[in-house]
């Protein structure tokens, strides 16, 4: 029910026709604080300076007309009433039947969002015993707080009022949800309560340690270790170390990041460790054992000849010592040879000039990346074909045995006879020189 402007005029005529106006202006206060958040408990007071008694009193709220906050007058001059939004209110006092006071200046109560409440753990919620946690109980609002600490839904006296919370040396019976509230520190509103945050404690861990790509590898190939750990990484810094006699660190401190890259030299054995704080290690990991082998050798090899003649068919062989799977990467004259890449065989059909130079190979292990060292150059040399040379004899040379030299034309090379009957049926190829 309100009040309209229709409403008081009404009345001011009804006080005009006989009733009588107490000339006094209330005033309104408010307890504890006219800005407070949604939710608080706020009282009212209508302030009234008169020698009279017999008041009663109402309170309304200004909108476009006054809502009433009680259905009628009260006898006590005080209202509690729960913050929702922000909005102005007033009072005014009534006197038996008809004697009735200005109503109050105008009050504006300031509502605001409740603040909440979070709490942070450090140096993370899955610890090892011994270590030391520290939770704070973080509020968005810059307000000044006394901070409420709960364990399981119940009060947590020794952490009362603080907003910090330390356990120096954490154990078993320190496990649990914790969570925390703010209150104001000059009046009676609070902040929302946390999210419980749980805290776990546990046993010294134990990382393991992976390789990648293998643990068997070559001379030269790069490893990645990773020291794998099976709780949350926040705040953990990592180490490795080449087992001997005694452990040699292979890297001078902690580092950050949990994977480290090597070079593999020799056979050996490694493990890692993970520390976090300034005393908080983990166990070392189980060894492993990285075998390293001798890079195997790649070759080339040619048939016919590494020396042939335009339009012979040539093919080339990539061979490894090793028996595994490999895929083949071929150069000519130092440069990749596309057409030739990942076949352990390369055939010339038809071989031309073009096809003269320097051939090499390696070869790349299909499942992995090591490789093997890449083979000496083998040249390819192409040839025009060698005419067919004409043989001939001195009179004196009418019989000839098969180890005699023979002469021919065009020719300075003695040929054997096989050579020279070669010569005569047309299947002879030039020898190399």
């Amino acid at each position: 029910m309100g009040i309209s402007l229709l409403s008081v005029l009404l009345l001011l005529t009804v006080l005009h026709c006989g009733q009588t106006q107490e000339n006094s202006k209330p005033t309104l206060r408010v307890n504890p604080d006219t800005t407070v958040y949604t939710g608080d408990t706020l009282t009212l007071t209508c302030d009234l300076q008169s020698s009279l008694t017999g008041w009663k009193f109402m309170w309304f709220r200004v909108s476009q007309q006054l809502d009433h906050l009680t259905s009628e007058y009260k006898n006590t001059n005080t209202l509690s009433i729960t913050a929702s939004d922000t909005a102005e209110y007033r009072c005014s006092a009534l006197r038996g039947e008809n004697s009735y006071t200005d109503y109050s200046d105008p009050v504006k109560i300031t509502v605001r969002k409740r603040p909440k409440a979070t709490v942070k753990v450090q140096p993370a919620e899955r610890v090892f015993i011994r270590e030391r946690v520290t939770l704070t109980c973080d509020i968005e609002s810059g307000d000044d707080w006394r901070y409420e600490w709960f364990k399981n839904n119940n009060p947590l006296s020794e952490a009362q009022w603080r907003k910090k919370y330390e356990i120096s040396n954490v154990d078993g019976s320190d496990e649990g949800d914790y969570s925390c509230k703010g209150r104001g520190l000059t009046e009676p509103s609070y902040s929302e309560i946390s999210a419980a945050v749980r805290l776990t404690v546990s046993e010294k861990s134990k990382p393991t340690l992976m390789v990648n790509p293998h643990t068997t590898v070559y001379t030269g190939d790069t490893l990645t270790l990773t020291c794998d750990l099976k709780i949350s990484h926040t705040g953990w810094k990592f180490m490795w170390f080449r087992v001997s006699l005694q452990l040699q660190p292979l890297t001078p401190e902690y580092k950050n990041t949990n994977t480290l890259s090597i070079t593999a030299s020799d056979t050996a054995e490694y493990q890692c460790s993970a520390l976090r704080g300034q005393n908080i290690y983990t166990d070392y990991s189980d060894p492993v054992k990285i075998t390293v082998r001798k890079r195997p050798k790649a070759t080339v090899k040619v048939q016919p000849a590494e020396r042939v003649f335009i339009r012979e068919r040539v093919t080339l062989t990539c061979d490894i010592e090793s028996g595994e799977d490999w895929s083949y990467e071929w150069f000519k004259n130092n440069n990749p040879l596309s057409e030739a890449q990942w076949r352990k065989k390369y055939e010339i059909s038809n071989v031309d000039g073009s096809d003269e130079g320097d051939y090499s190979c390696k070869g790349r292990r299909l499942t992995e990346s090591s490789y093997s060292e890449i083979s000496a150059a083998v040249r390819l040399t192409v040839s025009e074909r060698t005419p067919i040379p004409e043989a001939t004899s001195t009179p004196m040379q009418q019989h000839t045995h098969t180890s005699d030299a023979v002469t021919l034309g065009k020719s300075e090379t003695p040929l054997s006879f096989v050579e020279f009957c070669l010569i005569e049926t047309g299947n002879f190829k030039q020898r190399s020189k």
